[in-house]
């Protein structure tokens, strides 16, 4: 006698500045996360929580593919185009956890001017079906400011600075 199952995961975008969910992603469809425009040396950050609502622990893996490139293995993810890092990469969704997900973070910190519209981000399941994987279409942009000083060094005096978005 055998017997089968089914993986039951939930993945969703947590708000920030609420700490609830505002989002609930979709397994199989392709789906789009936008980032905004951020200056270079900014980062930004969004956070993932990961539910197990079945009886059984499953893996997952995150996957990166670059707008122009192959897919990119972990390890030095963050340093280099699209400089986008996933922590944790890779783990364990244990069963009965739908109060306690698993959080995962995807940070953009782009060291020069950047565009990061059509990069693939893409959380695999391994011993799920394959529409239970999630893919995620990165949008977002950075410059570096159109300023250049031509001194090294001047006191502006106490200055307000207005950060625009």
């Amino acid at each position: 006698k055998g017997e089968g199952y089914k993986v039951h995961s939930v993945l969703q975008i947590e708000d920030q500045s609420t700490g609830r969910i505002s989002r609930t992603i979709n397994a199989g469809v392709a789906e789009t996360v936008d980032f905004g425009t951020m200056q270079a040396q900014e980062k930004r950050k969004i956070v993932f929580k990961l539910q197990n609502a079945g009886k059984f622990n499953f893996d997952y893996l995150w996957q990166i593919k670059p707008n122009r490139g192959s897919l990119q293995p972990g390890g030095r993810l963050g340093e280099t185009p699209p400089y986008v890092n996933v922590t944790p990469l890779q783990g364990v969704a244990k069963h009965g956890t739908e109060d306690e997900p698993v959080t995962i973070m995807v940070e953009y910190s782009p060291q020069h001017n950047h565009i990061l519209d059509g990069t693939i981000l893409r959380m695999l399941i391994p011993s799920g079906p394959g529409e239970s994987s999630y893919t995620i279409e990165l949008t977002g942009r950075a410059r570096t400011p159109a300023i250049d000083f031509s001194f090294t060094t001047y006191d502006f005096g106490p200055c307000f600075v207005h950060r625009g978005r």
